[in-house]
């Protein structure tokens, strides 16, 4: 990617700079100077600008859907029936989530059973194919990533 670094700055800096009566003046840029540093600067964030975003908010969401059901029925014995009032509030669910697994639940012991539940539904959304969607996408701009798993990362550490 094209950036404006350091380096570049400083030398966009003094091209600018003239020495007139031994006093520095700015210049303006030349046309071809501010062509150069737009094009770099819009460069650096046509991955950003072109991401679908949409996908992702998406997919993240159908996530979390597949998570609220598989631990629904736990969720509203600790918490009660109103834990969830309405769909906006459904990234609460991780919260409650996190609040039971660290003990943080008044009148409950801490407890695994959910964040075990919730590891089952991720594993679930990934092996059905969704989780992976975003991924093809930014392949598919020219970006591919690849997930290392932690036997690969021992191996080549050792």
């Amino acid at each position: 990617m094209w950036q404006i670094d350091e380096k570049d700055q400083k030398g966009i800096e003094q091209k600018r700079a003239l020495e007139v009566k031994g006093k520095k003046r700015e210049e303006y840029l030349r046309p071809g100077e501010l062509v150069q540093a737009a094009v770099m600067a819009l460069h650096a964030e046509v991955t950003e600008m072109s991401f679908p975003w949409l996908t992702l908010h998406k997919s993240c969401w159908e996530m979390m859907k597949l998570v609220k059901e598989k631990n629904h029925q736990r969720l509203s014995q600790i918490f009660g029936s109103g834990y969830l009032n309405d769909k906006s509030q459904m990234p609460f669910v991780i919260g409650y989530i996190f609040m039971t697994t660290c003990g943080e639940c008044p009148g409950h012991l801490r407890t695994m059973d959910l964040m075990e539940q919730t590891a089952e539904a991720v594993k679930e959304y990934v092996i059905r194919g969704s989780g992976d969607l975003c991924l093809k996408l930014f392949a598919g701009m020219g970006h591919p990533v690849q997930f290392v798993g932690e036997d690969e990362l021992l191996e080549t550490s050792v």
